[in-house]
């Protein structure tokens, strides 16, 4: 089986010693075989405005046209998402999260206040 290159979330539970679980934006890939789908899960995070208001406040300089400060936010946000179905998963006995979106909205009337990040996907058992 060729190597893939591991996350930081799959680094983090190799050094923490649980159960591995793969995370795949795919519904197939060719070194799995889906035995059993559990459920479709789901993870939200929001984010209020006022912290990315924080964020572009600190930027002093971008690099390269990009506000890193603003992405790494964003940033830490999936990884909470992703997280979270990963922990769902584990939970639900799955092996893997298949078919994961995760997808970026504005909450709030008129001039949007808070940023919701969520994701979902399905939590499946792997063949053998």
């Amino acid at each position: 089986m060729e190597q893939m290159q591991k996350t930081s979330l799959e680094r983090e539970n190799d050094k923490s010693g649980a159960m591995p679980c793969v995370i795949m934006t795919t519904e197939d890939h060719g070194h799995f075989e889906v035995a059993e789908r559990i459920a479709i899960i789901s993870s939200q995070c929001v984010f209020g405005i006022g912290v990315l208001r924080d964020a572009f406040a600190s930027v002093q300089a971008t690099v390269n046209g990009r506000a890193k400060v603003v992405e790494a936010t964003v940033q830490d946000g999936v990884e909470i998402v992703l997280s979270e179905l990963k922990q769902q998963a584990i939970a639900l006995g799955a092996d893997a999260v298949i078919a994961v979106s995760v997808q970026y909205t504005p909450v709030g009337y008129g001039a949007p206040n808070m940023t919701l990040i969520s994701g979902v996907g399905t939590a499946v058992r792997l063949a053998g």
